[in-house]
């Protein structure tokens, strides 16, 4: 089985973000050293390659690192990491299938399909457009957009065999979602929050329904 991985054009960044600390003198060789392993320091140290693959808990613990140094260790620092992160990308023209997210549209009607389960069905089916880009980030974990048995104008997704990410790793992917809806709506400002059932399991929520976000184009 390969090593859990990541992409570098999401862990450049980070690494870039840690080593010009190092460099200014904010963080020193021995708060590195009990902070990171030494595989993770090595990295540091190396070019990173946006199209190359890293290891997935090097840049948890890059998360970690940052969070306590620059977010004071509270949590919602991951997300706008990860809002961070879908905004650059967006920016410079990458995973086309981002702008979807905040796309709102009905599909044509089926027979015995209501408005809101029409709704549902062509939100979801954008989703799965959008989360396809998952493969060509992380090299583990398998994603799905599932329905919300609780609120039928909305979905959700669970992400399987999701052992090596992190919490922080998770809450970022909620602020790269949440970036991505903004993007195309920017009267959307939160609209996921994630859960972990189980330590491999990770599910993504909607906070709002479909029909509370079309009234807020």
């Amino acid at each position: 089985m390969p090593e859990p991985s990541i992409k570098g054009t999401i862990f450049g960044p980070v690494a870039e973000e840690i080593h010009a600390l190092r460099e200014s003198g904010r963080i020193s060789e021995d708060e590195l050293a009990a902070a990171l392993e030494a595989k993770d320091i090595a990295l540091l140290e190396a070019k990173t390659v946006a199209s190359a693959w890293y290891p997935i808990d090097t840049y948890a613990r890059y998360l970690e690192l940052l969070c306590r140094l620059e977010g004071g260790g509270k949590p919602a620092y991951f997300e706008r990491r990860g809002s961070m992160s879908a905004r650059r990308l967006m920016d410079a023209g990458l995973y086309s299938q981002l702008d979807l997210l905040g796309s709102i549209t009905d599909e044509p009607e089926r027979v015995g399909e209501d408005a809101r389960q029409r709704a549902r069905r062509a939100y979801r089916s954008k989703l799965t457009v959008v989360i396809s880009l998952a493969g060509s980030i992380y090299n583990v974990g398998r994603w799905k957009v599932i329905d919300d048995a609780k609120h039928p104008e909305r979905v959700a997704i669970e992400i399987r065999e999701a052992d090596a990410y992190s919490d922080g790793m998770a809450g970022a992917i909620v602020g790269f979602l949440d970036e991505c809806a903004h993007s195309v709506n920017r009267r959307v400002q939160k609209l996921y929050r994630f859960e972990r059932p189980t330590r491999d399991r990770i599910i993504v929520w909607m906070l709002q329904d479909l029909s509370e976000l079309r009234g807020k184009r």
